[in-house]
C-alpha cells in the first residue's frame, strides 16, 4: 500500500508530563490512569518575558506555549492533548467475563445474547457501564478541583467518537465543569475518533439522525460531511484489524485536521477509544502498545506538528 503525501509531522514532547511509557513498565498490563495535576512535571519556561510576576506551572505552561507558537515559523505548532480513553462499557464487562478469545470469535459478531452471570445483554454501539458513569463522574469533579485549584486550563474545544460510550463519557466529564466556569459545552463529533474498524457490533455507530436526535440538544455538534448510515463498518471485513497501517494513516489524517480547524487553541479534548490511542500514540512517536490507557482515565501530551519533510534516499528528516 502507498501512502498519501503527509501534509505534516507530529511528535510528542517529552519532559513536561509524566513519563506513560515509564509508567506502563511498572505495571502488568501497562495500565496508566490519571495522574494528580494530570502528570505535570515542575520545572521553569521560556515565556518570552522577564516580568516578575509569580505563576501556577500550569499558567506558565501556557505562556510558554504561547511563546513557541508565536516565535516559530514555516508551520510549526504546539498543543496540549487532554486525551480520554471512554469508560467502562457493556463490551468491557463481556468480554472480562468470557474470556478474549471467546469475544473475539464468537460473542463480539453479534449484536447481544444471554452471558452466564450478566443475563441477556445487547452490546452494539456499546454503553457505558453504572461503573463506567461514576468513573467519567468523578473525572469531572476532578476537573472542578483542578481548575479551582491548580489552574489547569479547560480544553478550548472538545472532539469525540460518534460511539454512544464516548459521547456519554465526555458529557460526564466536561458538561458540569465548562459550564461552571461560564463556557459553552460543545462537543465536536469526528467520524475519524471511532475505534478501529472491525466485524465487532459494540462499534457499529448509530444513524447521523439518531445521534442527533439523542445528543444535539445537549449541545453536540456533527463535523461537515458526516454520512447518515454508518457505511464504514462491515460485518463482513476486519478492514483495519487485519491492515492496521490503514488505522495509523487514519489517525495522522485525524490529527491533521484537528491543527488546521483549532487554530490557536493550546488545549484540546479527544475522547475515544484504547486501539485508536495506540494509533495516536504511534503517529506522535510515544510507540504503539508502550502502554494502555485505562477506561474513564485521562493523560496529556504536548506535541508538536511541522511540515513534513520529504526524504530522500537513506537520509533522515530533521531531528
Amino acid at each position: 500500500m502507498t501512502d498519501n503525501p503527509r501534509k505534516y509531522e507530529f511528535s510528542y514532547i517529552p519532559g513536561f508530563f509524566t513519563d506513560y511509557m515509564e509508567l506502563g513498565k511498572r505495571d502488568p498490563n501497562k495500565r496508566v490512569l490519571t495522574q494528580p495535576r494530570l502528570g505535570i512535571l515542575p520545572q521553569s519556561y521560556d515565556t518570552g518575558s522577564s516580568g516578575d510576576e509569580i505563576l501556577s506551572q500550569w499558567k506558565q505552561l501556557e505562556r510558554h506555549l504561547e511563546y513557541l507558537n508565536q516565535k516559530n515559523s514555516g508551520g510549526e505548532s504546539y498543543k496540549v492533548l487532554y486525551v480520554i480513553r471512554h469508560g467502562y462499557s457493556v463490551h468491557n464487562l463481556v468480554r472480562s467475563k468470557v474470556g478474549k478469545y471467546e469475544w473475539n470469535s464468537n460473542l463480539a459478531l453479534k449484536e447481544g445474547g444471554s452471558v452466564e452471570g450478566l443475563g441477556s445483554l445487547s452490546w452494539v454501539d456499546a454503553e457505558l457501564m453504572k461503573d463506567g458513569e461514576a468513573v467519567a463522574q468523578t473525572l469531572g469533579e476532578t476537573w472542578a478541583n483542578w481548575v479551582k485549584n491548580d489552574g489547569i486550563p479547560l480544553p478550548s474545544k472538545l472532539y469525540t467518537s460518534p460511539l454512544r460510550r464516548c459521547l456519554d463519557t465526555t458529557k460526564l466529564v466536561y458538561s458540569a465543569v465548562l459550564e461552571g466556569n461560564g463556557k459553552t459545552f460543545q462537543p465536536i463529533i469526528k467520524e475519524s475518533l471511532r475505534e478501529r474498524l472491525t466485524q465487532h457490533t459494540c462499534d457499529k455507530r448509530h444513524t447521523r439522525t439518531w445521534i442527533e436526535n439523542n445528543y444535539a440538544k445537549h449541545g453536540y455538534q456533527i463535523e461537515v460531511g458526516f454520512e447518515e448510515e454508518n457505511t464504514l463498518w462491515d460485518a463482513a471485513v476486519s478492514k483495519e484489524m487485519d491492515n492496521p497501517d490503514l488505522h495509523v494513516a487514519r489517525t495522522r489524517k485525524l490529527l491533521e485536521e484537528l491543527w488546521d480547524s483549532s487554530e490557536g487553541d493550546l488545549f484540546i479534548s479527544l475522547t475515544t477509544h484504547s486501539y485508536t490511542l495506540d494509533t495516536l500514540f504511534e503517529v506522535v512517536g510515544m510507540g504503539r502498545d508502550a502502554f494502555r490507557l485505562g477506561e474513564g482515565a485521562m493523560i496529556a501530551v504536548l506535541v508538536k506538528r511541522a511540515p513534513a519533510v520529504e526524504k530522500k534516499g537513506k537520509e533522515s528528516g530533521p531531528k
